[in-house]
């Protein structure tokens, strides 16, 4: 299992416009996350899911979806693990 969890990892770092992973344990301890990330991180997006599913009880896997001027962070929970990929935003040229 750490081997598919690492293998599928790396599949999503290395996506387009994906610009840092992090995955996080049910305690929020960092498991992986991609250098320019700190682990810290991890604690966060785990604390961000428990507060997201306390707002909305019925639903156990919510997807929370944050966005700045620069980039957008998806995070879930499933299971025992909170992933949050954060991912550039694209800029589309007004002048086409």
């Amino acid at each position: 299992m750490e081997e598919n969890l690492l293998n599928q990892f790396k599949q999503i770092a290395e996506t387009e416009n994906v610009t840092g992973c992090v995955l996080a344990d049910s305690q929020g301890l960092c498991l992986l996350s991609t250098q320019n990330l700190r682990p810290e991180s991890a604690g966060l997006v785990s604390a961000i899911t428990q507060h997201a599913i306390r707002i909305d009880a019925e639903n156990k896997n919510p997807v929370i979806y944050l966005e700045s001027a620069s980039r957008k962070c998806l995070i879930q929970n499933e299971g025992d693990i909170t992933t949050a990929i954060f991912m550039s935003k694209i800029i589309h040229n007004a002048h086409t």
